[in-house]
């Protein structure tokens, strides 16, 4: 039997938790006898990512906690540390669909981290804010800013990724939009 092996470019077949990639071909001669056959290789799709990022997401408590026990300083440091592990979630992601929310996150972080630097004293020191002062509420403001943008990309990977969330998580995330015969 003569056979013919094809390499082909990477095609992605698949649901939107795990992706097959052809990786090969072999197609049968017209004199040959047996038939052809396929090589695939399974990949860990976009939707284990959005659970990855969603899950590390949980355990940041700079998302929920109530503002009354945040540390400035402790919360700068969470938003960086977020923002650094997004990087590799967006160079693995293989869609717009997951890339684009995460994106957003980051930049939620950046503007959380650009407003509070300003609350510091320029010179890059720690960030010293005294509870019921003027920087308290421009801290708290620029934490429930940052919580609400980043609540708004949790609903996009939740509804686009069909994922169950933590109830914590779920605090920051808008309310459902209501549908129904008084709500177009």
């Amino acid at each position: 039997m003569i056979s013919v092996r094809v390499i082909l470019p990477p095609m992605r077949i698949g649901r939107r938790d795990t992706k097959r990639r052809l990786i090969g071909l072999t197609l049968p001669t017209l004199l040959g006898t047996g038939g052809g056959g396929a090589a695939w290789t399974v990949e860990e799709g976009d939707r284990a990512h959005a659970q990855a990022v969603l899950q590390r997401l949980e355990d940041r408590r700079v998302l929920y906690d109530p503002y009354d026990v945040e540390i400035p300083h402790r919360c700068f440091t969470s938003v960086q540390e977020i923002r650094q592990e997004l990087r590799g979630f967006i160079q693995q992601s293989q869609s717009s669909q997951l890339r684009d929310p995460l994106r957003a996150i980051q930049a939620a972080c950046r503007q959380f981290l650009t407003d509070v630097q300003a609350l510091g004293d320029g010179n890059g020191h720690a960030i010293d804010i005294q509870r019921g002062g003027n920087d308290s509420w421009l801290f708290n403001q620029a934490l429930g800013s940052f919580r609400a943008r980043v609540g708004v990309s949790v609903a996009v990977l939740v509804e686009t990724f069909d994922i169950d969330v933590d109830e914590h998580i779920a605090k920051i995330m808008p309310p459902p939009v209501e549908e129904g015969p008084d709500h177009p």
